[in-house]
């Protein structure tokens, strides 16, 4: 998935993302849930991120 080169996912990776959503795994997976809703403002940055910048 992270490369997305593979077109199945790994128990695994689901397993993965759903503990990082902090969500229990059968929540991740339910389909017939209403989808949560997002908090406004920017996405925080990732611990290590390097910021971009461009120059040209």
């Amino acid at each position: 998935m992270a490369a997305g080169r593979r077109r199945d996912i790994r128990l695994s990776t689901t397993e993965k993302l759903a503990k990082a959503c902090d969500l229990e795994l059968w929540e991740l997976l339910n389909v017939d849930a209403p989808l949560p809703q997002l908090e406004e403002g920017p996405a925080p940055a990732r611990p290590g991120a390097k910021r971009r910048s461009w120059s040209g």
